[in-house]
């Protein structure tokens, strides 16, 4: 492939860095008051996260868009070239349900890359004897879990949402300065 044949996204590359960086910052700072944990650490678990839901994303929309019907393709590729959907395609139905399903796909995405992070980044906890006769104990010690896990959902379920209600305004208003 010759360089004259290589098309770089380059406002979409530069959009999505943007946008990446917006998330983390407002997600580190949700991390840091929900878990307690240092803005460094808050920033890298952000940052991993975000990543990770990002890379994921891109990769399946690289891997669907060549199997769309034409018109949706034609329309997908001229949004992220230039930020106008050419052709007959009406996307004032399509956009916002794509969005509603980008947000919970991400949600998903950043819980079980989180999960993920925290099993390896977390210290190690020494091992625990179980003893068969402390079935209420383990009960108990099985709902605290889920408590977790629960507050770990909604911490991360608040960030994703407040990162997204900023990019969204953000490109809001850069459609509006017609920027984008």
């Amino acid at each position: 492939m010759s360089p004259l044949e290589l098309v770089l996204p380059l406002r979409a590359i530069v959009l999505q860095a943007l946008f990446l960086t917006v998330a983390v910052a407002i997600e580190a700072v949700v991390f840091e008051r929900q878990f307690g944990i240092s803005k460094s650490g808050s920033v890298l678990y952000s940052f991993a996260i975000n990543l990770v839901s990002t890379v994921v994303g891109w990769s399946i929309f690289l891997g669907v868009e060549p199997f769309l019907p034409d018109d949706w393709r034609m329309a997908a590729m001229s949004f992220v070239f230039f930020n106008q959907v050419f052709g007959n395609l009406d996307i004032s139905v399509i956009a916002p349900v794509l969005a509603f399903c980008t947000f919970l796909g991400t949600l998903f995405l950043e819980l079980q890359a989180m999960n993920f992070f925290i099993r390896i980044w977390s210290p190690p906890t020494p091992p625990q004897q179980h003893d068969t006769t402390r079935v209420n104990f383990d009960r108990l010690s099985r709902y605290r879990s889920s408590e977790t896990s629960r507050y770990r959902s909604n911490a991360i379920l608040r960030a994703n949402g407040f990162s997204y209600g900023a990019i969204l305004l953000m490109l809001l208003v850069l459609q509006r300065a017609n920027f984008i």
